[in-house]
């Protein structure tokens, strides 16, 4: 095989792992929406053990360690996007609403 080509599958390969980690996780932060209730806040405590076991399962593929603070980064992420979740005091989060557009 031509160097060229152990490269440019390398280079499919990495692109393929980042693409399926990207949907992985999204698909982690839309169980986690659907966790939120639809108008309270909760503490961030509350919301990881809730999270089905497949997730924490399929997790063992990703980099970090599955845990609060990998589940706040995949939250604080979405929030910095201003996308699906907000902060609401100290390790509180609740679903988006369109007034959190407006501020």
């Amino acid at each position: 095989m031509p160097s060229w080509y152990a490269t440019e599958l390398d280079r499919v390969r990495e692109h393929l792992s980042l693409v399926r980690s990207r949907a992985f996780w999204r698909t982690v932060a839309q169980e986690i929406w659907e966790i939120l209730p639809a108008t309270e806040a909760m503490h961030l405590a509350d919301i990881v053990p809730r999270i089905g076991h497949e997730f924490v399962k399929e997790a063992e593929d990703y980099p970090g360690e599955w845990g609060v603070d990998l589940i706040r980064g995949v939250m604080d992420q979405r929030i910095k996007f201003k996308k699906l979740f907000a902060k609401e005091g100290t390790a509180r989060y609740r679903r988006r609403r369109p007034e959190d557009d407006a501020a």
